[in-house]
């Protein structure tokens, strides 16, 4: 669900788009990634683009997920900063960034990159976003937050309260609703979090 809904929201609108979602599903520990030929778009969207890379990780395992930004700051250098809706598991921020700079550096490593080297990393200073509503299980809502937020070029200068996640889980439920999300799923029509509310007849999980 995290990686359906954070593709759409990142292609709702291809002129604008300024973030591309990594599937979590796929180990960042494995060379599965690069085997799937799109070690070259990746970098691309770095280097070129201009593009912040979205990486959803749960950690624990199991347990809660949390995003991991990687964009090119104005210095070259690659940054790197995790987005977290719960305290408690702070102690898992610094794993989830290293897993990720380890699995960017193999992107540059790898034997059949000749065009990029690697720029080196840089940990930008904590942002303090929202946490999630005490007793409300919403990690992987708070990462749709992101997901949209960064998608509009919006994610260092909104925040966005448990409201707007509220909103995001009623288009999301919606969606489910209307059988529109699933892995064969091609199009779905424009977000709108304003307007595309749930239909009343049935009942919010």
């Amino acid at each position: 669900m995290i990686y359906y809904f954070g593709s759409h929201f990142c292609r709702a609108n291809n002129t604008t788009t300024k973030a591309w979602v990594v599937d979590p599903i796929l180990p960042l520990e494995s060379r599965a990634l690069l085997r799937r030929g799109i070690r070259d778009k990746y970098l691309e969207r770095l280097q070129v683009r201009g593009e912040t890379l979205l990486f959803p990780i749960n950690a624990p395992a199991d347990i809660h997920w949390m995003i991991v930004l990687v964009w090119l700051n104005a210095s070259g250098k690659l940054t790197v900063q995790c987005r977290n809706s719960m305290n408690a598991y702070s102690n898992q921020e610094n794993g989830c960034c290293n897993r990720v700079e380890r699995f960017i550096d193999s992107l540059y490593a790898d034997a059949s990159n000749t065009v990029y080297p690697c720029p080196g990393f840089v940990r930008s200073e904590p942002v303090a976003w929202t946490q999630q509503t005490p007793g409300v299980h919403a990690c992987g809502l708070h990462v749709l937050s992101h997901i949209y937020l960064t998608s509009k070029g919006l994610t260092h200068t909104h925040t966005f309260d448990n409201g707007f996640v509220e909103k995001m889980r009623k288009y999301c439920v919606q969606s489910l609703y209307e059988n529109r999300c699933n892995r064969r799923t091609t199009r779905m029509r424009p977000i709108d979090l304003t307007q595309d509310n749930p239909n009343p007849r049935f009942k919010l999980l």
